[in-house]
């Protein structure tokens, strides 16, 4: 199991609170600005607007609407995990091919130009868990690992045996994590204190919540980091065979 998170004073978390509030506030308000600004235009312009205009509108239409469900759709996931309010519906998962799978439903979204590889020795390793909650930790480490990186630039996914249990670790070129804030990285609505981290979209809950989901599946994760250079996260899960199965 992790680690837990040593808690912020009473102060620091109505402050990282409020800061959620103002970031979500701000993250629904773009997607709803778009929806607003192309659905006038449609409406003030039809007759003007071409059939390929009318489209591209309506594409950002759609893509404003699937930005807004997601981070809906996240701010739930947040609240069931972090109150304990969820059932996992565990399976065999074969990791390497679930993970090849995950980077490829990742990739198919279009958010991101970071090129991920994935490194493994062997294709056979077995975890029991649930794949869909395994899949959001996942996916949230990807698009840290993307987030933070220069456009364009690669990372690289490395699976192994370590002893009775099977580690992933996701190693990024981004502009790594000073020490001071690697101890609060996993606290949730913390978010690193940075211009580009500014300019970044997220209510801090990512990490908090990947931490969770594996708690939840006897796991652990770490993050090992050099600021200007890059970060690395691993996290770990029993080998099925090795763990008790609920």
């Amino acid at each position: 199991m992790t680690d837990p998170t040593p808690l912020p004073s009473p102060e620091t978390r109505r402050s990282l609170l409020e800061d959620a509030l103002i970031n979500l506030s701000h993250e629904l308000r773009t997607p709803l600005a778009a929806i607003k600004g192309y659905t006038t235009s449609v409406i003030r312009h039809e007759r003007r607007l071409i059939r390929a205009e009318r489209q591209e509108m309506l594409r950002e239409i759609v893509h404003a609407c699937t930005r807004m469900e997601t981070l809906i759709d996240h701010t739930l996931h947040a609240a069931q995990l972090l109150q304990g309010d969820i059932t996992l519906h565990c399976e065999p998962i074969i990791i390497v091919a679930w993970t090849r799978q995950a980077i490829y439903t990742y990739a198919t979204e279009g958010l991101s130009t970071t090129e991920f590889t994935v490194d493994a020795e062997e294709t056979d390793l077995v975890v029991w868990g649930d794949a869909g909650w395994l899949a959001r930790a996942l996916a949230q480490l990807l698009d840290n690992a993307a987030r933070y990186a220069p456009a364009g630039s690669a990372a690289t996914v490395t699976i192994r045996r370590v002893a009775e249990q099977v580690e992933w670790s996701i190693t990024d070129q981004g502009i790594g994590i000073r020490a001071e804030d690697v101890p609060l990285l996993f606290t949730p609505f913390y978010r690193v204190e940075r211009q580009m981290t500014r300019e970044t979209s997220g209510l801090g809950l990512g990490l908090a919540l990947c931490q969770r989901i594996i708690d939840l599946h006897g796991g652990a994760i770490s993050v090992t980091s050099t600021s200007g250079v890059g970060s690395r996260f691993c996290f770990t899960l029993p080998l099925l065979g090795h763990d008790e199965k609920d």
